[in-house]
C-alpha cells in the first residue's frame, strides 16, 4: 500500500487498495491486536498518507479511522504522540479537509472525518491542552449529536462507532472541569439526567442473560466509561443533587460490580490506563456523595518529637518510573516509615483513607497526570478539606504551571521542584521540608570516598544514586563496601552473562516467594548493574 500511494500520486481507486484498507480498519477495531499494527509501523504510514493532498475520501476516511483505533491503545498513542500526530492532523485538517473538492461538494463526509478528526485530538492531547473555542464547538456540533443518535440507535451506534466509543471521548472530555460543564448545557445530552438513563438501561441489559460476548463486552466497556463520568461529575456541587435522587442506581451499579460478569468479561477486553476500575469509580462516587470521617482520628501534633514518622506518597501511576525513584531514597531513612502501594498494594479507597488517616505527612507527586486523575484529586481533597493533614506538593517538572481545581487546593503549601538541579540535591531539600514538617533530624548521607569504609547503608545509597533496582540490593545484601569491592573484583574477572545465567532463576525464585511486583530480572538492568560496578571500580583505583 505505502508503495502503491507514494510512487502513484494519485488516486486511482484501486480496489485491491480499497479492500485491504477497510480490512486494516476492521482489524484494528480490535484493540488488543493494535500492539501489532505498531509492529508494523502502521503508525507511521498512515500520518504519512494522510499528508498527501492527492487520495480521495474514501481513502482519507479509512487511513483516518485506523489512526483512531491506533489512538485508542495507551501505547498506540505513545507512538502517535513520537510521530508529531497532533501536527499532522492539523495540517490534514487546514489544507485539505476544508479544502478538497470532495469535501466541499458532500457536506456528510466532511461531517463524519471532521468527527473522527477530533476524536483522535482529544485521544491524543492532554484536555488541558486543547483549545476551548474548537474543542466546546466539537461537543455542541458533533460528539453531542453523535451520542444522541447513538442512544437512540437499536444497535447503540452512531455509524460505525459504538457508544462506548463515544463515551470514552466524553469520560477523556470529563477530566477538564470546563468541558464538563459545557456538555451539561447542550440540547443533545444533559448532564447528568441522559448518563444516568443510558447507565439505568444498561445495567438492566447486562442483566439478562446475553449470548452475544462481543456486545456483552461493550456494553460493559460503557458502564465503565459512564461510571468515570459520573465520578468526575460528583465533585461538583451542581450536579450532586441529581445524583443523590437517583441512588438507587448508583446501588445498581454496586450490585453489577460484585457480580460474575466482571469477573468474566474484563480479562478480555482492553482498558485504557486513563479509564478507573469500576470499583475505584463507585468508591469515588460514594465519597464525594457522603464524605466519610474516620470515626477516631488522633489529630498529630507537629510540635511532639516522633522517632518514626509515617509518610504516605501520592502520586498518578503514569509517574511510577519518578515514585520509585524518590521512594528508593527516602526508604534508607529509619525516621521515616514509608507508604506507597506498589509496596503495600493498596488500591481501593477505603485501604487509601486509612492509611492517609494514619500517616503524619503525604507528599503529592504533582504532574499533568496528577492533575487528571480522579484518584489523585479525591486523596488530596481528602487530605486538604476533609483531615486538614500537612502535605509536601512535589512537582516533577519545574515548569508545570497550576491551574484548576488543583490550585485552589495547594495554592499555600510546603514545595519543591526536581529537574531544575541535580536529583539528590533536590532530594536533601525535600528532606529539609520533611524535617521542618514532622520536627526529627534527617540528612542525605552522600557515599565517603573511600569505598571500603562504607556501612550498609552508605552500600544501599550507591544502588540508590545509580537508578539500580532496588531488589538487586536486597538481593545480594552486600554489608559494606569491602563486600561490594571483593564481589566487583571477581565478577569483572569472567563475562557477566555468566553471572547473569547463575543467579537469574535464584532472584525470580526468591522475590517470587515474597510476592514482589518485579519479578523479572531482566539482561539490561543486569548490565546496568555491571557497569556501575565497573564505574566504582575505576573510582576506588584513581583515590588509592
Amino acid at each position: 500500500i505505502d508503495k502503491h500511494i507514494v510512487y502513484n500520486q494519485s488516486s486511482q481507486n484501486n480496489i485491491l487498495i480499497k479492500e485491504i484498507l477497510e480490512f486494516l480498519n476492521r482489524t484494528s477495531d480490535q484493540t488488543l491486536t493494535i500492539p501489532i499494527f505498531i509492529n508494523a509501523n502502521c503508525s507511521q504510514a498512515c500520518l504519512r498518507w494522510l499528508s498527501f493532498s492527492y487520495l480521495n475520501a474514501y481513502e482519507y476516511g479509512n487511513i483516518l479511522r485506523i489512526i483512531y483505533n491506533i489512538a485508542r491503545h495507551d501505547e498506540g498513542v505513545v507512538i502517535l504522540n513520537k510521530c508529531q500526530c497532533h501536527q499532522i492532523l492539523i495540517q490534514f485538517n487546514t489544507e485539505i479537509l476544508t479544502r478538497q473538492i470532495d469535501f466541499i461538494i458532500d457536506k456528510k463526509w466532511y461531517e463524519d472525518l471532521q468527527l473522527i478528526y477530533f476524536m483522535i485530538l482529544i485521544l491524543i492531547v492532554d484536555s488541558n491542552e486543547l483549545i476551548t473555542e474548537s474543542t466546546n464547538w466539537f461537543i455542541a456540533y458533533r460528539l453531542s449529536p453523535a451520542i444522541f443518535d447513538g442512544i437512540l440507535s437499536r444497535t447503540y451506534r452512531h455509524q460505525k462507532f459504538h457508544i462506548s466509543e463515544l463515551m470514552i471521548i466524553l469520560m477523556r472530555l470529563c477530566t477538564n472541569d470546563n468541558f464538563i460543564h459545557c456538555i451539561s448545557h447542550k440540547q443533545y445530552f444533559t448532564f447528568p439526567h441522559d448518563v444516568l438513563n443510558v447507565l439505568n438501561f444498561l445495567l438492566h441489559c447486562v442483566a439478562i442473560e446475553r449470548f452475544d460476548f462481543s456486545v456483552l463486552s461493550l456494553d460493559v466497556l460503557t458502564v465503565m466509561a459512564l461510571a468515570n463520568i459520573l465520578w468526575s461529575m460528583s465533585f461538583h456541587d451542581r450536579y450532586k443533587n441529581t445524583l443523590i435522587e437517583n441512588i438507587q442506581i448508583i446501588n445498581r451499579l454496586i450490585e453489577f460490580e460484585t457480580s460474575d460478569i466482571i469477573e468474566k468479561i474484563l480479562p478480555n477486553i482492553y482498558i485504557p490506563r486513563h479509564m478507573s476500575s469500576l470499583k475505584r469509580s463507585i468508591d469515588g462516587i460514594w465519597q464525594n456523595l457522603h464524605p466519610s470521617l474516620p470515626a477516631n482520628q488522633e489529630i498529630n501534633s507537629l510540635t511532639k518529637i516522633k522517632s518514626i514518622c509515617s509518610l504516605m506518597i501520592s502520586y498518578s501511576h503514569i509517574d511510577i518510573d519518578f515514585c520509585r525513584q524518590l521512594y528508593n531514597v527516602l526508604s534508607i531513612f529509619p525516621e521515616l516509615s514509608i507508604s506507597v502501594d506498589f509496596n503495600n498494594s493498596k488500591y481501593l479507597w477505603k485501604e487509601i483513607s486509612q492509611t492517609i488517616e494514619q500517616t503524619d505527612l503525604v507528599l503529592f507527586i504533582i504532574s499533568n497526570n496528577f492533575f487528571n486523575s480522579k484518584s489523585c484529586r479525591q486523596e488530596l481533597i481528602y487530605v486538604t478539606s476533609t483531615l486538614k493533614k500537612p502535605f509536601i506538593s512535589v512537582f516533577i517538572n519545574g515548569n508545570y504551571q497550576v491551574t484548576g481545581w488543583l490550585k485552589s487546593q495547594i495554592s499555600e503549601s510546603k514545595y519543591i521542584h526536581f529537574e531544575e538541579k541535580d536529583f539528590l540535591d533536590t532530594c536533601n531539600e525535600l528532606l529539609s521540608l520533611i524535617k521542618q514538617s514532622l520536627s526529627i533530624n534527617m540528612s542525605l548521607v552522600k557515599n565517603t570516598s573511600d569505598i571500603k569504609q562504607w556501612n550498609e547503608k552508605e552500600v544501599k545509597q550507591w544502588f540508590n544514586n545509580n537508578n539500580l533496582m532496588s531488589e538487586l540490593h536486597d538481593f545480594y545484601q552486600f554489608q559494606n563496601g569491602n563486600e561490594l569491592l571483593l564481589y566487583t573484583q571477581a565478577i569483572l574477572t569472567f563475562s557477566w552473562t555468566k553471572e547473569y545465567d547463575r543467579i537469574k532463576i535464584r532472584f525470580e525464585e526468591k522475590f517470587k516467594q515474597q510476592q514482589q511486583q518485579q519479578q523479572y530480572l531482566s539482561p539490561h538492568e543486569f548490565l546496568k548493574f555491571i557497569n556501575a560496578l565497573k564505574h566504582l571500580k575505576n573510582k576506588n583505583l584513581s583515590s588509592i
